[in-house]
């Protein structure tokens, strides 16, 4: 029900196997703002994210900040794609309305979510904010800041999962990492996570081989 948005810094390969099993790497999709207060509105694969042997990048420099998107934003990948997003100064808002976002990654791919400084609020329903599926890096921080996360169902902040644990990829590690590096911060529907607490989420068969890690400092 949502639009294959494809932009916003978004990058892209060829991936093969949904095709004719003919892979390709390349796609690199680049967005850079340097200053303002800026709506980003997208719904799949946008703002940092990228697919298929490809990368995509968001940085933006400074001002009060909305992002808002489905799926696939705000510095996450899939299918060996990689993500990044930056976001340096000023207090931002980020809804997500569905999954995989703020720095989570599936598939044998690598995403990062940096935000700087700010006081944040985060809204998701599930598999955000440091979330790993299967093979993958996912690495997501926040620096400065009183901040308000919230996570309506499921995994995240800092969670790593392996739905292919029983066959030869559970032999690969997932990671999954999330941290708050200062601040007072609140946490609505997320039981296992505090603030001035470390904690440890898995979500598959494999535990020794999901890497989970989040901490609020």
């Amino acid at each position: 029900t949502h639009n294959f948005s494809a932009s916003q810094g978004f990058g892209s390969g060829r991936f093969g196997p949904h095709l004719d099993g003919r892979s390709l790497p390349g796609g690199i999709g680049i967005l850079l703002d340097e200053a303002g207060n800026d709506v980003y509105e997208a719904g799949v694969f946008a703002q940092g994210a990228g697919y298929g042997f490809g990368m995509g990048m968001l940085a933006d420099l400074a001002g009060r900040d909305v992002y808002r998107a489905a799926w696939y934003a705000m510095g996450a990948s899939a299918h060996q794609g990689c993500g990044f997003f930056l976001e340096r100064e000023g207090d931002d808002s980020y809804e997500v309305s569905h999954y995989m976002a703020a720095g989570a990654a599936t598939d044998y791919s690598l995403s990062v979510f940096c935000d700087c400084r700010g006081e944040d609020v985060y809204q998701a329903r599930n598999a955000s904010l440091g979330y790993s599926l299967t093979n993958s890096f996912a690495l997501f921080i926040d620096q400065e800041g009183d901040d308000q996360y919230c996570l309506f169902d499921g995994l995240g902040a800092g969670a790593a999962q392996n739905e292919m644990s029983r066959s030869f990829r559970g032999l690969w590690p997932t990671f999954g990492f999330f941290l708050d590096l200062s601040g007072t911060d609140q946490y609505i529907h997320l039981s296992a996570c505090r603030n001035h607490a470390q904690w440890r989420q898995s979500g598959g068969e494999n535990h020794s081989n999901e890497h989970a890690l989040g901490i609020d400092f």
